[in-house]
Formats: structure tokens, sequence, C-alpha cells
């Protein structure tokens, strides 16, 4: 993955309840969270990101990714302080984005990069 590239650790789950007991049974803490706006289940990923951040610290940053770039959906993003990033999403634009976020401390290989696909 891109991710593996740029030495990155991440994980990845197709829903918020699959990425939520990922993370339990692992003993993951997450430092980013990057979810598609479309998940599997009835939580999609601006609920997912709100609900992350409410179990494992609001602090930590999000981004959401979507094609649907309707002003409701941008509006939401923003409202819950998430990245609104418009598929397709350019790697440079992502990568220099995780590393501006922290300069490489909230993506540093121990500490994962949480995503929905």
């Amino acid at each position: 993955t891109l991710f593996d590239h740029w030495q990155l650790r991440s994980v990845t789950a197709a829903s918020y309840a699959l990425m939520r007991d990922l993370i339990e049974r692992e003993g993951l803490k997450p430092r980013m969270i990057i979810a598609d706006l479309h998940l599997d289940d009835d939580i999609d990923g601006v609920e997912a990101i709100r609900l992350l951040r409410q179990r494992y610290g609001m602090s930590i940053p999000g981004i959401l990714v979507t094609a649907d770039q309707s002003r409701e959906v941008q509006e939401r993003a923003k409202a819950q302080n998430i990245e609104y990033f418009s598929k397709p999403v350019k790697p440079a634009q992502l990568r220099a984005f995780l590393f501006h976020l922290d300069a490489g401390a909230a993506a540093s290989p121990d500490r994962p990069i949480s995503h929905g696909a």
C-alpha cells in the first residue's frame, strides 16, 4: 500500500464496528483516521470518525474521502473538524497532509493510521 511505501503502519476495516473491534483486539492507539463516506453497515465515515474520536480521544485527526461532492457532506465533515478529500485523492496530496499534521509524530511506525475502505 501507499502507507507501507511511506513507512506508515495502517490497518483497514470495512465498517466502524470492525475497526473498533480490531483496535480493541490489537490494543492499537490510532493517531489518524481516514474513512470513506460509504462504509458497510449503518454508520457512515463522518459518524465513524466521530465515534472513534469519542472512544479513543477527540484530538485524533480525521480525513473523509469520498466522491460525494455535495455541500451537505462537506458541511457535515467541517462541523466535526474532519478534513474533506474528494476522490480521486492524489497520493502526494494525502502524503503532504499526513506529514504536515505532526511532522511524522502522529503517523510514526508504532502508531497506526486507521482507515476504512
